[in-house]
């Protein structure tokens, strides 16, 4: 299990940037499609409740390979894609400490 350790006071946030590599798997035959692509988490912590954001990005040419809401920011000029944390629901919950 790893763990974000963040001092500040509620809500606490963490962004945790990391490489990663992308496989796919067939019929039990492991390809690699990418190395050394950006993996990007996002975490909210808050009374109001939690939320993620994951983004994976080719470090070559930008490609998105994964997040899980991407969206259009129109409040910034240019305007720019980007992922919005989504709430967490369920039993699972996000603790920064």
């Amino acid at each position: 299990m790893a763990r974000v350790i963040v001092t500040s006071s509620s809500p606490k946030s963490a962004t945790i940037y990391t490489k990663a590599s992308i496989y796919t798997d067939l019929n039990g035959t492991t390809t690699g499609i990418d190395g050394n692509v950006t993996l990007r988490v996002d975490g909210l912590d808050s009374s109001s409740g939690d939320s993620i954001g994951i983004t994976v990005l080719s470090t070559k040419d930008s490609t998105l390979y994964y997040s899980n809401n991407w969206v259009l920011d129109t409040s910034k000029t240019p305007n720019v894609w980007k992922t919005v944390p989504e709430a967490i629901t369920g039993p699972s919950t996000l603790m920064i400490d």
